[in-house]
């Protein structure tokens, strides 16, 4: 189950790291690692410029983990595009850390016996699993969803562009904020503390996905062909909040 955990998983390398991009003597490392330990004063310290500049310099991402980089990078990509929501930031910069490993892309939880790859698959479970199991199923759809939309956004333009047709970003978006919006009904998502969160992903998926859309672009740059028309092309008609979907 994702959650919004990524500010409350870093290491010791993280806070040796933030000690040493901010902290101008042994002292001050000493009263910032203490500092790191309030919620409040953390969420300030991992708000400072200079960290994320340190972290971007990083061409080998060594000295810190995937917690520190995805919840940066995530951070200032969505402040850059209006969402100053560190709930929703840290919630999705988990699923970018857990999602990094492609079985638990495919796999809603690891205790979940089967593997999907298709949105169509999981829905067609959804309608025969248990009340729990299809919690977990609906929210990894739209968790999947996300993924997909905002990371792989090039692959789906092509994939629905070329050859024979395949669902486009629309139906992504659909399913995902739909799934979302079931998820947050069941009786789990106020027992994990997610409830609010799903609301908050279902309304507000297609500002998500382009907030994601733009951290790939500006920081994360997955695909080596920086000009590509297809890039081009996906930025001029999906790149908007207000965009037509030529798929619908």
């Amino acid at each position: 189950m994702i959650r919004a955990n990524c500010r409350n998983s870093l290491t010791a390398d993280d806070f040796q790291f933030i000690g040493d991009v901010l902290a101008k003597s042994s002292r001050q490392k000493n009263v910032l690692t203490d500092l790191l330990s309030d919620g409040d004063v953390r969420d300030a310290i991992l708000d400072d410029e200079q960290l994320l500049q340190a972290v971007l310099s990083h061409s080998e991402l060594e000295g810190f983990s995937a917690f520190l980089y995805f919840y940066l990078l995530t951070r200032r990509a969505f402040l850059e595009k209006h969402i100053d929501n560190r709930e929703i930031t840290d919630y999705v910069a988990s699923l970018l850390v857990k999602f990094c490993s492609s079985q638990r892309l495919h796999n809603p939880t690891k205790y979940h016996d089967e593997n999907y790859h298709y949105l169509v698959d999981m829905m067609a479970d959804f309608v025969e699993a248990s009340p729990i199991q299809a919690f977990y199923l609906r929210s990894h759809v739209g968790n999947y969803a996300l993924f997909i939309t905002g990371i792989f956004p090039d692959y789906i333009y092509r994939k629905s562009t070329y050859g024979r047709k395949a669902p486009g970003l629309a139906y992504y978006e659909k399913m995902g904020q739909s799934s979302y919006q079931w998820a947050a009904q069941h009786r789990l998502a106020l027992e994990y503390h997610l409830n609010d969160i799903l609301i908050e992903l279902a309304e507000k998926f297609k500002q998500i996905r382009l907030a994601l859309n733009h951290l790939v672009d500006q920081y994360l740059n997955l695909d080596s062909r920086e000009n590509s028309l297809d890039k081009m092309l996906r930025q001029i008609f999906y790149g908007r909040d207000n965009d037509m979907y030529l798929d619908e």
